[in-house]
């Protein structure tokens, strides 16, 4: 089992990525991190659906409207059914 603390590393790197407008090169990496985290953490733990978050924000700012509201949509259900509805996390979402 790969440690968490690399995928910690690659999410923050996809985050700078995203401000540096290397929008290609965060999507790849999240996408790594999305995965790493699901086999790591599983599918509903709060740090993986925050890296699902932060992939269907960045398909908001590359316009693939589609997949931003999959996505969105899915970390929202998540978020939901794990934190609750008042919680901030959902609430951000």
């Amino acid at each position: 089992r790969e440690h968490l603390a690399v995928v910690e590393i690659l999410h923050r790197l996809a985050l700078i990525a995203i401000r540096r407008g290397k929008y290609a090169d965060a999507e790849e990496t999240l996408q790594q991190a999305l995965v790493r985290r699901m086999l790591g953490l599983g599918e509903q733990h709060p740090d993986t659906v925050a890296t699902l978050n932060d992939l269907g924000e960045l398909y908001l700012k590359r316009a693939n409207f589609a997949e931003a509201k999959r996505t969105l949509s899915e970390a929202l259900e998540k978020r939901r059914k794990v934190l609750g509805d008042e919680h901030r996390m959902t609430a951000q979402t």
